[in-house]
């Protein structure tokens, strides 16, 4: 014998479906808005484990009971449920943004660094490359292991890539 489900445990699910898609387009208003904030009104201790300060904590779990007070069919075990799926899913989405945001870019003339690279081209047997803290360092070798060049790029910004500090 097969047992098929009722018509109200498939408008249940079909109810349940929509509830998750109106709360998802909501915190994703607030990952944009939370976005725009400065990382020290965020984190607590920017060196540990990124946890959330407790002024932007408590703004953070207002945020979220404002989004649930819109659903009234929701037990509070499932809000306890999704506020923390939520508040752990938007913890880690801002610790991404904002170590994105530590990252810094070197610009310099593309052209004068293609004559170098097209003018070693014939020479160059190997390249040894290495990121550290304070540096990105570039050694050109010949075939006999002898350095025809060092490339080294620092710069103080990098202290902030060292210690995972945001600025």
């Amino acid at each position: 014998m097969v047992e098929t489900n009722t018509k109200d445990y498939w408008d249940d699910l079909s109810e349940k479906g929509e509830v998750d898609s109106e709360i998802s387009s909501q915190v994703k208003i607030l990952k944009e808005k939370y976005f725009q904030q400065d990382s020290h009104a965020i984190f607590s201790n920017l060196t540990d484990n990124y946890s959330f300060s407790d002024d932007f904590s408590a703004h953070l779990n207002q945020d979220l009971k404002d989004i649930f007070s819109n659903f009234s069919n929701l037990t509070e075990k499932e809000i306890k449920e999704k506020s923390k799926k939520i508040s752990e899913d938007i913890q880690s989405h801002l610790v991404t943004i904002h170590i994105k945001k530590i990252a810094c870019k070197i610009t310099f003339d593309a052209y004068s660094l293609l004559k170098l690279a097209k003018g070693l081209d014939m020479i160059i047997d190997e390249v040894f490359f290495r990121i550290t803290s304070k540096e990105i360092f570039i050694e050109f070798m010949d075939p006999s292991r002898i350095c025809l060049t060092r490339i080294s790029l620092s710069h103080p910004s990098y202290k902030y890539y060292q210690n995972l500090e945001f600025v």
